[in-house]
């Protein structure tokens, strides 16, 4: 937090400066490349609370909001973080049981093409990255069960407003991980009712 002309604002120097990015080939991570992201700078609150949380509640400038709260939000990709507005589901928990249909809804700037679903019963899934191959777009994971895994998804949209339905499998998995033009953008918890 950072006042300035009488009022409190959300601002995180370091993310807003850059970062280190991951090698598609090597999964290793890049030297910092230095790169201004304006999410992080001078952020409303409800827009802060996407992927931080104070530590001592008196910088919590939302009612009502708590650590559980945060905890059960959804994990937003950093390239998306500013873009996305999502409007369902309304948590990061999908409280599902086998066979059930999974409504997203969600406005962005962004044009996408191609939508996909990674879903699995680890914390970390390996993103399917795409690449160039006489002139065909291939899929490439060092876990090819990745790519197995991997669903894309019919979707509609107008305008801003992109909506599609995922069918949870099966009882075996605990995440689900939004791709948008097979760039990581969402990733959801499972928790499956009785």
């Amino acid at each position: 937090m950072v006042l300035l002309d009488s009022n409190y604002y959300n601002l995180d120097a370091t993310w807003a400066a850059g970062g280190c990015f991951s090698d598609e080939e090597t999964d290793k991570l890049t030297k910092f490349k230095r790169e201004f992201d304006n999410y992080y700078w001078l952020t409303p609150t409800d827009n802060f609370l996407r992927n931080h949380y104070p530590a001592n509640k008196k910088w919590l400038y939302k009612e009502g909001y708590t650590k559980e709260m945060f905890f059960d939000a959804p994990f937003y990709s950093p390239q998306i973080i500013g873009n996305i507005n999502l409007l369902s589901p309304s948590s990061g928990v999908l409280k599902v049981k086998a066979g059930d249909t999974v409504h997203f809804k969600f406005t962005d700037e962004e044009k996408f093409n191609y939508f996909q679903a990674n879903y699995t019963g680890h914390v970390s899934t390996m993103v399917p990255h795409r690449r160039l191959e006489n002139h065909e777009t291939v899929l490439y994971t060092k876990d090819s069960g990745a790519i197995q895994r991997a669903r894309f998804i019919p979707f509609t949209h107008k305008g801003n407003v992109y909506e599609f339905d995922f069918i949870v499998p099966n009882q075996t998995i605990y995440f689900v991980e939004l791709l948008f033009d097979f760039r990581s953008a969402l990733k959801f918890r499972v928790k499956y009712d009785d």
